[in-house]
């Protein structure tokens, strides 16, 4: 794995709000799986919800998308606002 990969990885795990936004990310596009990150919209909907804790905004406007439209969550119209 790419050691750029690893520290988000890491950095996230340590509770950064970016760099779990960014493993959101990736688990969700799959962009990264040549790097062993494949598409999980559970793991997505994790580091997203992990982020939007943290007031992160574009982790909450993902989290609330996915509650809405049921993935990675279970649906959920009062949680989407």
């Amino acid at each position: 794995m790419d050691k750029e990969i690893e520290n988000i990885i890491e950095m996230a795990k340590s509770g950064n709000a970016e760099c779990q936004y960014k493993l959101g990310c990736a688990y969700m596009s799959g962009e990264l799986v040549d790097y062993g990150i494949d598409i999980d919209m559970q793991k997505s909907a994790y580091w997203f919800y992990s982020a939007a804790l943290q007031g992160h905004y574009m982790a909450c406007f993902n989290v609330g998308i996915m509650f809405e439209d049921g993935v990675g969550f279970k649906q959920s119209f009062e949680k989407a606002f």
